[in-house]
């Protein structure tokens, strides 16, 4: 189907949304922290475009609010916001509680889970959806980004009073396929994708922690050398937590120095995307991760004020230390943007530089840090040809909706399929020339070049 004609029923969605509710309308959407930038952008996009109370198109204020905790500062790099336009009684909100793409199943698809968490061990279900009356900010577009919003903490909105009540979620944002997951159709709740099917190809990259000049355990030759990861490699490095550079350089000039894996906790789709490509397992097989700290023990990715990186401490979470990780990919690219001390100390007391895993949406601000895959550097063609694998399908699952709320969900999926995609670095369908039935899968499906 021409995008054109995408839009247009697109638009008729919205057209049929407005004026379809004469009361509060309300749909509570968690999911991937990955593909977050791309839901924020297209629920903002829809809410200022969708036909306003009076029938008129366009023209909407959004308001909104975001959870600052650990230093976020701008609503794109929080998992918990809310958007809202209209009043009491004619009015849309969308509640965002990004637990994960896993975590995300698990609170759409599980009728035993009381609401969707963005805590790993699933608990704080009354602490995710943030009440609209906190939503007092402007919410605009800026680049293709969502901005603004009232930056609000734990403490205030626990204080006012403002958190809403716990609920299982309406839609899940998810890397990977519903099936993929331990969260799957046959043992729970059978979830059905948006109309119009996946919304964007989300790629997902290795990437070194950043070159730390103050740092002389680790000199510049050593660290240019680190450019690729093998899947052997990673599956090595996954194992143990820590592994010689000299294993992905081939140079023995870098046996003494140590790479540590810094990555997510198990409701992350990122992170069964990475072990399902790299052959090391899936979303439930355990890995020796790390956190990193400061020299006062703050942690670098989620830590308010915290210094430079020093050393690293074993991830813990309740749900077992082989499951730990950061529950956000911000988290992991505040610790590859962060400097280092003097020595940044692996955990067995070697030299050390961090090797982590994001999505596109959340690379590091230094394009160098940046690995190839497999030999292969990640690029839009080299995902749309198929020679780049480390990548899938995001899919919006709904939790048997219908009418409004699953108008609204539709109309969601066609915002960040036909316009809003790229705000997470992801690509669009119509551009690929490849596709996969399942993870680890690719499929080529028009191998005629332009």
């Amino acid at each position: 189907m021409k995008s054109s004609n995408i839009i247009a029923l697109g638009a008729l969605a919205l057209a049929s949304v407005a004026s379809s509710f004469a009361a509060d309308v309300t749909l509570k959407i968690t999911g991937s922290t990955a593909f977050r930038k791309a839901e924020f952008a297209a629920i903002t996009d829809y809410l200022q475009n969708v036909a306003n109370i009076t029938g008129t198109p366009g023209g909407n204020t959004v308001k909104g609010a975001f959870l600052n905790n650990n230093g976020t500062t701008v609503l794109n790099g929080a998992n918990q916001a809310v958007f809202t336009i209209g009043t009491a009684g004619n009015s849309v909100t969308i509640y965002a509680g990004q637990g994960g793409s896993s975590g995300g199943l698990r609170f759409t698809a599980d009728p035993a889970s009381v609401g969707a968490s963005v805590k790993p061990d699933g608990s704080l279900t009354n602490q995710v959806w943030i009440n609209k009356a906190a939503a007092v900010g402007v919410v605009t577009l800026s680049g293709g980004q969502a901005t603004g919003g009232t930056s609000v903490t734990t403490a205030s909105l626990t204080t006012a009073g403002q958190w809403d009540v716990a609920a299982v979620a309406d839609v899940t944002m998810a890397d990977t396929f519903q099936d993929t997951t331990q969260w799957n159709s046959s043992d729970y709740n059978a979830l059905t994708e948006a109309s119009g099917g996946a919304v964007g190809i989300q790629p997902y990259v290795f990437a070194k922690g950043k070159e730390y000049a103050n740092v002389t355990a680790v000199d510049a030759a050593a660290y240019g050398r680190f450019t690729n990861v093998q899947p052997a490699a990673f599956q090595s490095l996954a194992a143990t937590g820590y592994a010689p550079l000299a294993l992905f350089t081939a140079n023995a000039a870098d046996a003494g120095i140590d790479v540590v894996l810094v990555g997510r906790d198990y409701d992350s789709g990122t992170r069964a995307i990475t072990f399902l490509e790299t052959g090391y397992g899936n979303d439930t097989t355990t890995a020796v991760q790390y956190r990193a700290q400061d020299s006062a023990n703050i942690d670098v990715g989620d830590g308010t004020g915290a210094g430079n990186l020093d050393h690293f401490v074993l991830a813990t979470d309740p749900n077992g230390n082989g499951l730990a990780g950061y529950n956000s990919g911000g988290n992991v690219k505040n610790v590859l943007n962060k400097s280092g001390n003097a020595v940044v100390v692996s955990p067995r007391g070697r030299p050390a530089i961090v090797l982590a895993y994001v999505g596109t949406g959340d690379v590091p601000t230094v394009a160098t840090q940046i690995l190839s895959f497999d030999g292969v550097a990640q690029s839009a063609n080299t995902c749309i040809y198929g020679q780049y694998t480390m990548w899938n399908a995001e899919h919006l699952y709904k939790n048997n909706l219908s009418g409004v709320k699953n108008t609204l969900a539709n109309a969601l999926a066609t915002r960040i399929r036909t316009v809003d995609f790229a705000a997470s670095g992801a690509i669009g369908m119509t551009q690929m020339k490849a596709s996969r039935a399942g993870e680890g899968i690719l499929n080529v499906i028009n191998s005629t070049l332009p």
